[in-house]
């Protein structure tokens, strides 16, 4: 097996970016602060030791800004709610769930015929015998949007609200690791698997630079 490409999405300053692995050595090159540590980062995050965590920084300020849109959209649909509009105020609330970002790691494997393919019994969506390619997808997400701009929008309602200071406090209760299999000839055709199955697929070990070094 041999992982081939690393999708990522909305993590930090990685907007969107798709690296492909090399079957040997994969170098990432670029200046400070252009996201090489942060790609690194992002591995570990959802395949390192288990007590670590994503933070509300992991995403960027742009997409802080979306969740912040989607907490007065959200109101907004409340508002038309109490005014018996019910349709405007449905379209705002799919609006408002739209806005509230995720940040995913979407990764290929491929495999041949002479390979364990006991691992991947879990994660082969497809009976085309031509393909020999799998999708893990690992995500952070909010599984019930509703509840999290429900409460995020009660919480402004108070005096001496503090938007930032909330998410980071609340984060956790709401933005949670998943992770799936998805058909790499139909993106629509998904299933959830569990960090174990995902793990037993790739490993994940790190060797961080030593900057200090004496005699």
């Amino acid at each position: 097996m041999q992982l081939t490409h690393a999708e990522v999405i909305n993590f930090r300053t990685l907007e969107r970016v798709d690296v492909r692995i090399d079957p040997k050595a994969t170098l990432i090159v670029g200046r400070n602060n252009s996201g090489k540590t942060s790609f690194v980062n992002f591995f570990e995050k959802f395949f390192g030791e288990e007590d670590t965590r994503f933070v509300l920084e992991d995403f960027s300020t742009c997409r802080i800004a979306d969740i912040e849109q989607a907490r007065q959209i959200f109101g907004e649909a409340q508002s038309h709610a109490g005014r018996g509009d019910s349709a405007t105020s449905e379209d705002l609330l799919a609006k408002a769930y739209d806005l509230v970002p995720a940040i995913q790691l979407v990764l290929t494997i491929q495999y041949t015929e002479d390979d364990d393919l006991a691992p991947l019994t879990g994660v082969i969506l497809d009976l085309d015998d031509t393909c020999f390619e799998v999708k893990i997808e690992a995500a952070l997400e909010v599984a019930r949007p509703h509840d999290f701009l429900k409460d995020f929008w009660s919480a402004s309602q108070r005096e001496q609200f503090d938007r930032i200071k909330w998410l980071r406090k609340n984060f956790s209760d709401y933005f949670a690791a998943a992770y799936r299999a998805v058909s790499p000839l139909h993106e629509n055709v998904r299933k959830e698997i569990k960090r174990g199955a995902a793990e037993s697929i790739l490993s994940v070990k790190f060797v961080y630079a030593q900057t200090k070094m004496d005699d």
